[in-house]
């Protein structure tokens, strides 16, 4: 880093939670995999990380609120998608209807 005081990253002191830094922060969803390798030597390696990946699932994060309006815009396609398969329902009903009634006429 640099001779001017870096910004404080609150977590930890990494590369990866400095580049991970927004996310850790609240302003979207995070996921974290956590790759491991089971051979002996790389036990090290693997052991640093699942204690990382540990310690990570217990921070706690406060929404900024792209979540919440990730959620809305979930809430009204989900409105829109059952609006179209009721319609699409009814159509299917009043198809249905007629192809009877004209076999019936033949």
């Amino acid at each position: 880093l640099s001779s001017k005081k870096a910004a404080r990253v609150k977590y930890r002191d990494s590369k990866l939670t400095h580049l991970l830094k927004s996310s850790l922060e609240g302003n979207c969803r995070l996921s974290m995999i956590a790759a491991i390798n089971p051979s002996h030597k790389c036990y090290e390696e693997s052991h640093n990380t699942l204690k990382y990946a540990n310690r990570a699932k217990d921070i706690k994060v406060k929404s900024s609120g792209a979540t919440n309006r990730r959620e809305l815009v979930d809430s009204k396609e989900n409105t829109r998608i059952e609006e179209l398969e009721a319609e699409n329902q009814e159509l299917r009903e009043r198809l249905s209807l007629t192809m009877s009634r004209l076999s019936g006429v033949s």
